[in-house]
């Protein structure tokens, strides 16, 4: 295995995608492996834990983390790691799986102790990251979305 201690392995599931393997650690990198020799190809350093598992779509890496007191979402070149945007959610982590759809990320976040927010769902800018809407959803999200195409249908309460 290329991680040092097992411990540092993300708390989610990998994303395979062109031959390639997407995880987040506990160390706050996100790495792309050589799905079939386990060679490191990339690693992006994302600051702390990566809860989130991955999202791969139109070679686009979607994941998430906490960054200590200042959760985020990154969106990364599936083929190099380079940052293409990262969207700050305040002090709300995200351990959500993106989920992609019609040129929207959909994330959700959830408040560390510390924090009286509950957690909000957020639509991004695929190719930006800017915040298209947001939704006070309350309590924690934890999206565990893992479809290859989806169709999002959102009704407002």
């Amino acid at each position: 295995m290329v991680f040092p201690n097992r411990s540092r392995c993300g708390r989610f599931f990998p994303s395979c995608c062109q031959r390639l393997v997407y995880i987040g650690d506990n160390g706050g990198k996100v790495w792309a492996l050589d799905a079939s020799t386990g060679t490191v190809i990339w690693r992006f350093t994302a600051g702390d834990t990566v809860y989130s598992s991955p999202t791969v779509v139109n070679g686009v890496v979607y994941i998430g983390g906490d960054l200590t007191t200042d959760g985020a979402v990154y969106a990364l070149d599936a083929v190099s790691g380079a940052k293409l945007w990262s969207f700050s959610t305040g002090n709300l982590w995200v351990y959500s799986t993106p989920a992609v759809a019609k040129g929207v990320v959909y994330v959700g976040s959830f408040a560390h102790s510390g924090s009286s927010n509950g957690g909000n769902l957020y639509a991004l800018n695929t190719a930006t990251g800017q915040m298209v809407w947001s939704y006070p959803v309350g309590t924690e999200v934890y999206l565990t979305h893992r479809c290859k195409q989806c169709s999002l249908r959102w009704r407002k309460p």
